[in-house]
């Protein structure tokens, strides 16, 4: 039996209702992001039973528009009407700006798996790509920028193709397998095969636009168009295990695509999703390939 317990969060009395609310997912730690029609916005952090972070106050004379948590590091992205990107850092409350790229609203966030590189982007069109130092700092100026015209909706890595799977060779190593003892043994110069565990991470990504567009931009900063769907992007979906891009517009048109190793993409398949249209809508892969949709309606599919 699940025991279950709800705790308050203590806001400060001077911020507006909540519009946002980001929860890291290995630190329990939540950013809230709240919003007023006249005193503009704040960002706030709270720990797991509602207690305030009062040193990770921010405020704003515009809204925040985006929060994005670091993979694994307790900093946080926060994206602001103004076109500011802001890293604020928990506990210490430690503030940076990245240096002024953005004169939109910020509509993106994106961190790689490992965090070294940050995307973000704006209603303009103009996208940026930065890189950061293990201590999560922003390192100089951006690395990459380019401009689409286009407001930009949303942003994923594609992760790499893995590298030998270790665990089954520790099996076979473990069982008396030559070939994979080799490959575990330094000292054997010249004998077996060197073990590859590949690249740790994936820093080619794909962007999506308010016209319907799908841009990757590869290792080297290039761009190039991958697909044109009929409406809006609203979400870009990675399902590793096969290899496939998920496109699902504003129409909830959703659109599967085997994407070929020097570019491209097919489309394997294209279906009309159940639920209410044009409204903001949740969506996220489950286990196993399980698509989630929150559409504006009283069921969740």
């Amino acid at each position: 039996m699940a025991v279950y317990f709800d705790h308050r969060i203590e806001a400060p009395e001077s911020n507006g209702p909540p519009c946002q609310i980001a929860w890291h997912s290995t630190h329990p730690v939540l950013a809230v992001a709240s919003a007023s029609s006249t005193a503009g916005g704040c960002v706030d952090l709270y720990l797991q039973q509602g207690e305030h972070v009062a040193s990770c106050h921010v405020e704003r004379s515009l809204q925040p528009s985006v929060l994005r948590w670091h993979p694994s590091r307790s900093t946080l992205a926060v994206g602001w009407e103004s076109g500011e990107v802001l890293l604020l850092t928990h506990p210490a409350g430690e503030q940076s700006s990245l240096p002024a790229t953005h004169s939109a609203c910020v509509t993106l966030l994106d961190w790689s798996s490992t965090g070294s590189r940050l995307v973000t982007g704006d209603q303009m069109g103009v996208l940026a790509l930065w890189k950061l130092d293990p201590r999560g700092r922003v390192q100089g100026s951006c690395i990459v920028k380019h401009e689409y015209g286009k407001a930009l909706t949303y942003s994923v890595f594609r992760p790499l193709p893995p590298g030998e799977d270790v665990i089954q060779l520790a099996r076979a190593a473990v069982s008396g397998d030559e070939n994979a003892l080799d490959m575990f043994n330094w000292r054997k110069a010249g004998k077996g095969a060197s073990l590859k565990l590949g690249s740790l991470e994936g820093l080619t990504f794909f962007v999506s636009t308010a016209d319907g567009h799908v841009h990757c931009v590869d290792e080297k900063g290039k761009s190039s168009p991958v697909l044109t769907v009929d409406s809006p992007v609203q979400k870009l979906l990675y399902l590793e295990k096969r290899d496939v891009l998920a496109v699902i517009t504003e129409t909830l048109m959703l659109s599967q695509y085997s994407l070929g190793p020097e570019g491209g993409a097919q489309e394997l398949i294209k279906v009309k999703l159940s639920g209410k249209s044009g409204q903001l809508a949740d969506i996220a892969w489950a286990n196993h390939g399980l698509l989630i949709t929150a559409t504006g309606e009283q069921v969740i599919r």
